[in-house]
């Protein structure tokens, strides 16, 4: 189970520099007083999508988030267009 929550490591680690380069998307996920790491909510958001499961189910599984913060996660990330930019992006580098 934990190597389904560490195998998007490499795409999440793209993202945050493509946040950490983009000043729009670094002022919306990086503030002072964040309580949790972006690798760690980007982790608890793959894994849901990829596993299928409730928001409310990431509690079981050991992740260092509380699912509520997920979903307030994910909804900025939609909110922000981010998805929209990720899928393409990803898209591009996997070509399933």
């Amino acid at each position: 189970m934990s190597n389904n929550i560490y195998r998007y490591d490499n795409f999440i680690d793209i993202i945050i520099e493509y946040i950490n380069t983009h000043d729009k998307y670094y002022k919306i996920f990086n503030h002072f007083n964040q309580k949790y790491q972006i690798k760690d909510l980007f982790r608890a958001v793959f894994y849901k999508l990829s596993e299928g499961i409730s928001f409310r189910k990431l509690d079981d599984i050991k992740l260092n988030v509380k699912w509520n913060n997920v979903v307030y996660f994910t909804k900025k990330l939609c909110n922000s267009g981010l998805f929209d930019k990720m899928s393409i992006k990803f898209t591009n580098i996997i070509k399933i």
